[in-house]
């Protein structure tokens, strides 16, 4: 800490140093008061966890009936990349019983456009293999990413990525929706005696530009469609690509190396100080916001859309998952039973800051994956709902590490 706040000081005095030398005395007070609130909203990046007085941590009990692994943001795989090894190992511990699920971006920089086939290829089946060696299956859902960045061969490349895992991993993978339309998408998991019910939208479709869309739907149709797959009194988890909340750049959250070395985010290496050009690119994202950014204005219509009936469903656990944001993050929502989960934290080369709110239950800036347990409590004998956090283990063995667990409302 004590490191960091000297490299946050040596920025800030760098700061004022270049302003005093280029600047009249008009705009100094304006500009100098822009620069401290970019600052004064940095240096508070989680890279250790952060962890909330207010979880409820206990240890879990009882035998289990369904986990649901989700993982998102696995795109840009390293060789032997740690978070698919935790992974395997992860849902290989009940195989049976597990249902991993992918949370978009499955294939960086454009998906698997007919140009970046063999590219797109050679980062997805690392993927599938940490499936077939867990022996549990999976569910891919596409992201901005896949859909070559919302662009104009987006359609074409996500319903190739479909038509790959169909032939190459149909008995172990899935891409849900796959018919390039945007859900949603319903699971009763176990098929027999269902304890949880899984909701898959995938909600590029509503950031795309309309003409790139193949698939002509209604949108009030899918939102009644949605609303009435959470009139349930069975938990519910609703995975997209794309969080209600983050505090991470997606939520408009940067960090004190965003503003100070902000090339490191292009190439790790490149730790040169720009203690000015670093903060013009955050403010001007803040107050201009993507298409991709929580507080864009067609994303803000999705997310409000998506709370409200959350916030009409009687379900007694209903939780969105997500990813986009490259970290792990719990936020508890208003109502009880609530919560948003952003675990998009799938390749440890694509990490990027995050900070805390007031919702935050846990968030930490590193790579990893979210489990969702359902265990029948042998005392109550009722179903209970168990979040865990999932971090890579350390060599040589690699086992995967619980580093938050925290339990939700009883299911049933």
């Amino acid at each position: 800490m004590i490191s960091l706040a000297i490299v946050c000081l040596y920025g800030a005095l760098t700061a004022v140093a270049r302003l005093l030398a280029m600047l009249n005395h008009r705009n100094l007070p304006n500009l100098i008061g822009i620069l401290l609130v970019a600052l004064a909203t940095s240096c508070v990046s989680h890279v250790t966890p952060f962890v909330s007085p207010a979880s409820q941590t206990m240890s879990p009990q009882g035998p289990l009936m369904m986990r649901l692994a989700f993982i998102g943001d696995t795109g840009e795989p390293s060789p032997g990349e740690p978070v698919l090894m935790a992974l395997q190992k992860w849902a290989g511990r009940d195989a049976k019983n597990t249902r991993i699920v992918f949370l978009g971006d499955n294939i960086y920089p454009e998906g698997m456009t007919q140009a970046s086939y063999q590219e797109a290829v050679a980062k997805i089946r690392p993927q599938v293999e940490s499936v077939r060696r867990s022996r549990a299956s999976a569910i891919f859902i596409p992201g901005n990413h896949d859909w070559a960045k919302g662009g104009p061969q987006g359609a074409a490349a996500t319903a190739r990525q479909v038509a790959f895992l169909k032939a190459q991993a149909g008995n172990v993978a899935t891409m849900l929706p796959d018919d390039q339309c945007p859900g949603p998408v319903h699971l009763d998991l176990p098929e027999e005696n269902p304890v949880v019910r899984l909701i898959i939208l995938d909600t590029q479709w509503w950031l795309n530009e309309p003409a790139y869309n193949t698939c002509n739907v209604s949108e009030n149709q899918v939102f009644a469609d949605i609303e009435e797959l959470c009139n349930s009194d069975l938990p519910i988890f609703i995975a997209s690509h794309h969080p209600v909340e983050s505090m991470g750049p997606h939520g408009g959250f940067f960090d004190w190396q965003d503003h100070l070395f902000p090339l490191t985010r292009l190439d790790n290496r490149l730790w040169i100080p720009l203690p000015i050009l670093g903060s013009l690119y955050p403010l001007y994202r803040k107050s201009n916001p993507s298409v991709q950014d929580i507080e864009g204005p067609r994303y803000q219509q999705l997310k409000n859309r998506l709370l409200r009936i959350a916030d009409r469903s009687p379900a007694p656990l209903l939780s969105f998952i997500a990813g986009h944001d490259h970290s792990l993050q719990v936020f508890k929502g208003k109502k009880p039973g609530r919560y948003r989960l952003v675990s998009g934290a799938g390749s440890k080369k694509k990490i990027t800051a995050v900070g805390d709110n007031q919702n935050t239950l846990f968030a930490h800036g590193t790579s990893g994956l979210m489990s969702i347990d359902i265990r029948k409590n042998p005392v109550s004998n009722k179903n209970q709902v168990w979040l865990h956090v999932i971090e890579p283990g350390q060599p040589p063995n690699m086992e995967p590490r619980i580093v938050y667990s925290h339990v939700m409302v009883p299911a049933r």
